[in-house]
């Protein structure tokens, strides 16, 4: 496991020479970025909820470029970490994000669709001369 500090300097030489695997911030403990030989970096945090027999989890961060560099990725790994600190799974956090976002809108698509089926709104979608699709 390479351990060094995460800069712009440091990163750069890695996609240079190619270089497939990890760099674990000295400064940071939990923060890193993984290259791959295709010559991109993806910016992880890798942390444990519940102590050292809990299983190891990883999110990413990001992949190099804008917005995320060195320094703003630092940053985020070190809000997630203050997170985990909390006891606030990060992964968990974004799931449960994700699928109220689209809760929200399958909601909102129903009651639109209900809206518009009032009255003859539902014959004009389907209209009883219209052939049924067979399955």
């Amino acid at each position: 496991m390479a351990t060094g500090k995460v800069t712009k300097r440091t990163l750069d030489a890695l996609l240079a020479n190619k270089v497939a695997g990890f760099l674990w911030d000295e400064d940071l403990k939990g923060f890193g970025v993984k290259t791959a030989v295709t010559g991109t970096a993806s910016y992880i945090v890798q942390y444990r909820m519940g102590g050292r027999e809990s299983k190891t989890r990883r999110y990413t961060i990001g992949g190099h470029g804008s917005p995320w560099t060195p320094s703003t990725a630092r940053e985020e790994a070190g809000r997630m970490l203050m997170l985990v600190a909390q006891g606030v799974d990060p992964v968990e956090s974004d799931k449960q994000r994700r699928r109220e976002a689209v809760d929200l809108a399958f909601s909102n698509y129903a009651d639109h669709f209900t809206r518009s089926c009032r009255g003859k709104g539902w014959v004009r979608l389907c209209p009883p001369s219209a052939p049924m699709a067979q399955i």
